[in-house]
């Protein structure tokens, strides 16, 4: 392993020198590329450094084997291939521990590899869900970690507030040293807004680097043939999508959050189960019942399961079938609904016993596996 190690870094060297050989000191792509960071030997051994935690991955993954850093590790590096699938076994196999630790990002990796499964709204309730995990948003004057923050930048893009993914993303090149992922979001933030030559600045970056040269010489080759990008469909979806009005995100309400969004598209599919599930998560279900006609709009030839289970909890306390745009829940569901409550009531605990709480929700998770109600109201 450390044999691999050592001739991986002595790749990479040669590597570096034999790039920067080739680029004349005054040749243009070299000066754009000076503006953002000078390559030579610093990036060489930067870049070494860079690798060499990979050769040595073996070790400290055995040694925390069972760690929350692991599966966050190995959670993020299925979403970066989107292994979707990869990622919701994560949570099956190790995430979903009943124990205070549960890792946020995790959380908010498997929500994604939900949507992206076409799951979310179907089976996300089968799972331990966090509020804040949905979409990492942080309070004022609070920092997160680079790896909540690449998080956060890319289900920002991915939603389709790409000022507010970008300007995450410039803070976050600040403070990680030119991180390549950051770069790279860097990189496609700009073709979409197309500021091209902002764009070749940092994908001229890319092409000297290991990992990232192949895709940021393919994207350099396309932006010669096509400037407008018109066949590249991440860019053009992007675009599409894009917020056109630039709010604060940490002081916006979820109805300014999504509503931005689903007024620039209203077929932005992401948007609008992000903001039912942000709905179903804090139980306002007024919210919810008043998006629940884009079901139609959005082309649903029925409501997921979790939507019927959260119109079921509406028709049990009274709401016409008009305020719920003729979504009916079948009757199992409403049973279901009417149950319940007196399910809830059934296990009671003793005051100020922490032991009996949990004791107490746990015998009541096992009777609502599964369901909406399990995860919003037993807490």
């Amino acid at each position: 392993m450390y044999l691999l190690g050592f001739l991986t870094l002595a790749y990479i060297a040669i590597h570096r020198f034999l790039v920067d050989r080739k680029a004349a000191p005054g040749s243009a792509d070299r000066a754009k590329s000076a503006t953002v960071r000078p390559f030579g030997l610093a990036l060489t051994i930067r870049g070494a450094g860079a690798i060499l935690p990979l050769a040595l991955l073996p070790l400290p993954i055995y040694q925390c084997s069972t760690s929350t850093e692991k599966l966050d590790l190995l959670s993020s590096y299925y979403c970066s291939r989107s292994e979707w699938g990869r990622v919701i076994e994560l949570n099956c196999r190790g995430g979903q521990a009943e124990h205070e630790q549960y890792s946020v990002n995790l959380n908010h990796d498997l929500n994604r590899a939900l949507y992206h499964t076409g799951q979310l709204g179907e089976t996300m309730f089968e799972y331990r869900q966090t509020l804040p995990a949905l979409l990492l948003m942080k309070t004022a004057d609070v920092m997160h970690p680079p790896a909540t923050a690449i998080r956060r930048i890319e289900v920002m893009m991915e939603l389709g507030h790409l000022g507010s993914a970008e300007q995450m993303a410039l803070e976050l090149l600040e403070t990680s040293d030119g991180w390549p992922l950051v770069v790279e979001k860097l990189a496609h933030l700009q073709l979409v807004k197309r500021q091209n030559e902002t764009a070749r600045i940092f994908l001229n970056n890319l092409a000297k680097d290991l990992v990232h040269a192949p895709g940021a010489k393919r994207l350099l080759r396309c932006l010669d043939k096509d400037p407008e990008l018109t066949a590249y469909t991440p860019v053009q979806h992007l675009r599409s999508i894009a917020n056109e009005t630039d709010q604060p995100l940490a002081v916006v309400s979820t109805e300014m959050f999504f509503g931005d969004l689903l007024r620039k598209n209203p077929r932005n599919k992401m948007a609008f189960e992000y903001m039912m599930t942000q709905y179903l998560l804090t139980a306002r279900l007024d919210k919810f019942l008043d998006n629940i006609h884009r079901l139609k709009d959005l082309g649903y030839d029925k409501s997921p399961r979790h939507y019927e289970e959260a119109l079921a909890v509406m028709t049990v306390n009274g709401a016409s079938p008009q305020a719920m745009h003729g979504y009916r829940p079948s009757p199992e569901a409403i049973g279901k609904a009417a149950r319940f409550e007196k399910i809830c009531n059934s296990f009671s605990y003793r005051e100020n016993d922490e032991a009996s709480r949990k004791a107490a929700i746990s015998a009541a998770r096992k009777k609502l596996q599964g369901l909406f109600w399990a995860n919003i109201y037993i807490l």
